[in-house]
């Protein structure tokens, strides 16, 4: 799915200079496509729109299986989307809440990390 996210987006890709990684083989989760796919699609996007206007932009999407709380521990499927952009200022992160319950979401100026459960193996 990520492929065809970047194969979306290769004519902003190629029109601001830009790159994007997709590090590895991203894990096959339990979520709704479509609504994978957007995310994907806004991060990307977002990360081509929102760049330093003297450097190209960097787009780097990977994951990692980790464990989640509980007993026993959940598996949970972290996608991390980082770029070499501007961010933003930490005091509108509350705006930025993306997720819905069953959904972690860290984020700093650099990074946008999600976990969910139940990847499929």
């Amino acid at each position: 799915m990520a492929a065809d996210v970047v194969n979306d987006l290769e004519g902003r890709i190629e029109q601001v200079k830009g790159r994007v990684e997709v590090v590895g083989t991203l894990p096959v989760i339990d979520a709704e496509a479509l609504q994978m796919r957007q995310l994907l699609q806004n991060l990307m996007g977002n990360a081509l729109k929102f760049r330093r206007p003297e450097e190209p932009p960097v787009v780097k999407v990977e994951a990692e299986i980790i464990s989640g709380p509980g007993t026993p521990p959940q598996q949970l499927a972290k996608l991390m989307v980082s770029d070499n952009g501007i961010g933003f200022d930490e005091k509108y992160l509350d705006r930025y809440s993306m997720c819905s319950s069953g959904c972690t979401l860290a984020m700093n100026t650099k990074a946008r990390a999600w976990g969910w459960p139940s990847p499929r193996k």
